[in-house]
Protein backbone atom coordinates (compact mmCIF):
# COMPACT_ATOMS: atom_id res chain seq x y z
CA UNK A 1 0.00 0.00 0.00
CA UNK A 2 1.84 3.38 -1.00
CA UNK A 3 0.60 6.67 0.44
CA UNK A 4 0.54 9.76 -1.60
CA UNK A 5 2.58 12.44 -2.65
CA UNK A 6 0.22 14.58 -0.50
CA UNK A 7 -0.21 12.51 2.64
CA UNK A 8 3.64 12.55 2.85
CA UNK A 9 3.88 16.28 2.42
CA UNK A 10 0.95 16.98 4.60
CA UNK A 11 2.78 15.21 7.37
CA UNK A 12 6.31 16.64 6.45
CA UNK A 13 4.41 20.20 6.96
CA UNK A 14 2.63 19.96 10.11
CA UNK A 15 5.97 18.47 11.59
CA UNK A 16 7.97 21.72 10.35
CA UNK A 17 4.97 23.78 12.16
CA UNK A 18 5.22 22.31 15.14
CA UNK A 19 9.06 22.66 15.35
CA UNK A 20 8.98 26.64 13.99
CA UNK A 21 6.16 26.96 16.73
CA UNK A 22 8.12 24.96 19.86
CA UNK A 23 10.94 27.38 18.76
CA UNK A 24 9.06 30.51 19.15
CA UNK A 25 7.64 29.64 21.84
CA UNK A 26 10.70 28.69 23.89
CA UNK A 27 11.56 32.41 22.86
CA UNK A 28 8.32 34.05 24.70
CA UNK A 29 10.41 34.20 28.04
CA UNK A 30 13.46 36.26 25.97
CA UNK A 31 11.52 38.32 24.32
CA UNK A 32 8.98 39.84 27.02
CA UNK A 33 11.88 40.77 29.53
CA UNK A 34 13.11 42.78 26.08
CA UNK A 35 9.47 44.33 25.29
CA UNK A 36 9.37 45.17 28.93
CA UNK A 37 12.68 46.96 29.25
CA UNK A 38 11.70 48.94 26.02
CA UNK A 39 8.37 49.52 27.11
CA UNK A 40 9.82 51.28 30.35
CA UNK A 41 12.40 53.28 28.09
CA UNK A 42 9.51 54.74 26.17
CA UNK A 43 7.89 55.49 29.34
CA UNK A 44 11.03 57.32 30.65
CA UNK A 45 11.15 59.52 27.61
CA UNK A 46 7.74 59.82 27.07
CA UNK A 47 8.01 61.25 30.93
CA UNK A 48 10.59 63.43 31.04
CA UNK A 49 9.50 65.24 27.49
CA UNK A 50 6.18 65.95 29.57
CA UNK A 51 8.14 67.61 32.28
CA UNK A 52 10.68 69.04 30.59
CA UNK A 53 9.80 69.56 26.76
CA UNK A 54 13.66 70.08 24.68
CA UNK A 55 14.35 73.59 23.49
CA UNK A 56 13.88 73.19 19.87
CA UNK A 57 9.77 72.34 20.50
CA UNK A 58 8.79 75.18 22.79
CA UNK A 59 9.37 77.55 19.89
CA UNK A 60 7.16 75.64 17.31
Amino acid sequence: MQLPGWAVAFVVFLFGVVCVLTYVLDQIPKLSSKVVKAIKSVRAVRDELRTRPPKELDGQ
